[in-house]
């Protein structure tokens, strides 16, 4: 199946993350921790996006070129760099992908989409839960608001996936205020 050999690069830098709660220190702001492994994950989407054009797997292109485009987008909200409350929905023209063809009718899409972006995500899910006591709420709901962002791509592919208009579509996800 084409979509192993996504699934090397994206288990590798998972494998990287630690887990469980990491002791509070005062002095260490862990958001840039985070806004770098969002940035890093959006890279490695983007060459598995890149390897995936280069065997013909559609699936897998349109999966790596979306999730990049989330988490770029999650990382500047969480630096701070996008004005208003929101991650604003995203209409990405794929060509790249589009040219490859369709996706195998004997493909799980759903599945498989599903495991791409979870595994993707697992070291920063696993980043925040660590580090979760020392982030303050307006980062933490940036954070919050980006990982949904990104999970946001698993139905906007399916989408494309199953019924096909040239591209995909990630929705806009409010960033929810704090009551401090």
């Amino acid at each position: 199946m084409r979509f192993n050999f996504l699934l090397l690069p994206l288990l590798l830098a998972a494998g990287c993350a630690k887990t469980g709660q990491v002791g509070s220190s005062s002095s260490f702001d862990p958001v840039p921790v985070i806004i770098a492994a969002l940035e890093s994950g959006a890279q490695i989407a983007s060459v598995t996006a890149d390897m995936a054009v280069e065997s013909g797997d559609f699936a897998g292109c349109l999966v790596g070129d979306s999730l990049s485009a989330a988490l770029s987008t999650g990382a500047r909200g969480v630096a701070g760099n996008i004005e208003g409350n929101s991650l604003p929905a995203v209409s990405l023209e794929l060509g790249d992908c589009f040219e490859i063809g369709e996706s195998p009718e004997s493909l799980d899409i759903s599945g498989n989409v599903e495991g791409l972006v979870s595994a993707s995500l697992s070291a920063i899910d696993s980043l925040v839960v660590a580090y979760s006591p020392q982030i303050e709420c307006s980062a933490a709901a940036w954070i919050s608001a980006s990982i949904d962002y990104a999970r946001g791509v698993t139905q906007a592919v399916i989408s494309e996936l199953s019924e096909p208009d040239g591209s995909v579509l990630i929705p806009a996800v409010e960033v929810s205020s704090c009551e401090e």
